[in-house]
Order: structure tokens, then C-alpha cells, then sequence
């Protein structure tokens, strides 16, 4: 027996490819725990660095804390900033996506009649 695949059963499994497990609450739910995941091993890295960078210049322990304090609350506010960029593309991803599907389903005289309309209306 040959362990081949034939030929029609791999069509849709590209890489990157959005298959319909991946694209469900699953995935957007798996996805912002990634995210919340990275803001916290971030925090905690900032953290740890910046207390030993103060430790190389003889601070004491309470100095250092406030030092790796600092860096932990602008690593978050970057952190933050980064969120709502990145939430931004997946929105406008989401809604060109949903133009698209919304798109094909239309006839096509509707949407010149639609502009035709809204002409109007802005010329009253």
C-alpha cells in the first residue's frame, strides 16, 4: 500500500489558509489569550531587567524595585498601544472581508441604483 495523498484532498489546506476550525470564537478567544500571555511576559521581563540594570549601578533593593516598577508600567503602556493598533487591523480586516461577502451576493444593477438614490437625496 502506497502512503500518497491523492491529489484532490489537500485542496483548501494552504498555509495560512483560514479553515473553518480556525476561524470560529475558538480562534479569536486562543488569540487574545496569546496577547494577554505576551503583555504579562513582557511586564515581567521589563521588570526583571530593569531591576538588575539598577543593581549594576550599587541602588539599593527598594531603588531597584521602583526602577523595574517604571519600566513594567511603560512596557504596558506600549504594550497597550500595540493592543489597540493590532485590534484595529483585525477589525478593518474583518469589515473588508464582510464588504466582500456582502458584495457578492448583490445583483448588479443595485448598486448603481443605490448611488443613483443617494445622489438624489443629497441634492434635495
Amino acid at each position: 500500500m502506497s502512503d500518497a495523498v491523492p491529489a484532490g484532498s489537500m485542496q483548501g489546506t494552504q498555509i495560512g489558509s483560514a479553515s473553518p476550525e480556525h476561524t470560529g470564537v475558538g480562534a479569536s478567544a486562543f488569540r487574545q489569550s496569546l496577547i494577554g500571555m505576551n503583555m504579562v511576559i513582557a511586564a515581567g521581563c521589563a521588570y526583571i531587567g530593569a531591576y538588575f540594570l539598577a543593581g549594576q549601578y550599587g541602588r539599593s533593593r527598594s531603588e531597584r524595585s521602583g526602577w523595574g516598577l517604571g519600566a513594567m508600567v511603560a512596557i504596558l503602556m506600549v504594550e497597550m498601544v500595540l493592543f489597540v493598533i493590532r485590534a484595529n487591523k483585525f477589525d478593518r480586516y474583518d469589515k473588508a472581508r464582510q464588504r466582500q461577502v456582502d458584495a457578492q451576493f448583490v445583483p448588479v444593477g443595485v448598486h448603481f441604483e443605490q448611488r443613483r438614490l443617494d445622489k438624489l437625496h443629497k441634492a434635495e
